[in-house]
């Protein structure tokens, strides 16, 4: 059976267009998690995990992004159910892919995939793949912001293992 964890993931993001197709962003996220070895159902109770990255994304006439991630950070806290503790890991990601929308009326489906190149406490790099798909449906409009909610489901490939990572579902609220 999987490990069954509550989470909270709060994700800002500042965009800049820097001409029709070209833009950057920078991601600042932060997560916590209930504290999953002692069965706890708070999502706010323990902080697992703090990021900042940043991309550049460009967008092809027809439609289809090109992303690419020159640099990510990320501080997370594991749990050692060895040791018993929690214990810091520092990673840093570059990442290179493609994302399309598809529009359905006034909601859209989105897939991407990704490559990354990951450097977890500074032992030998890792590769990894994964794709989206999103599904994301406006709720409301408050004068220059939307309200949305997004069905998500990602899936991620150890490379160099030839084995699933990780499969993450989620729904959340976005506001635009």
């Amino acid at each position: 059976m999987s490990q069954q964890r509550f989470e909270n993931w709060t994700k800002i993001s500042a965009v800049k267009s820097i001409s029709k197709q070209l833009t950057t962003a920078v991601d600042v996220q932060f997560r916590t998690q209930s504290d999953y070895p002692h069965n706890a159902h708070n999502p706010f109770e323990k902080i697992r995990t703090g990021s900042a990255r940043i991309w550049l994304n460009w967008q092809s006439q027809l439609g289809t992004e090109i992303l690419l991630s020159p640099l990510a950070y990320f501080i997370t806290k594991d749990y050692n159910s060895t040791q018993q503790e929690w214990l810091n890991t520092y990673e840093t990601r570059q990442s290179l892919g493609l994302q399309h929308s598809f529009k359905y009326g006034q909601s859209s489906l989105r897939i991407r995939s990704l490559m990354e190149l990951r450097i977890i406490n500074h032992r030998a790099p890792t590769y990894r793949s994964r794709t989206l798909i999103q599904f994301k449906y406006p709720l409301l409009k408050i004068k220059h912001t939307e309200v949305g909610v997004i069905l998500s489901d990602e899936y991620f490939y150890q490379l160099l293992h030839s084995q699933m990572d990780n499969n993450r579902m989620f729904t959340g609220i976005t506001l635009q």
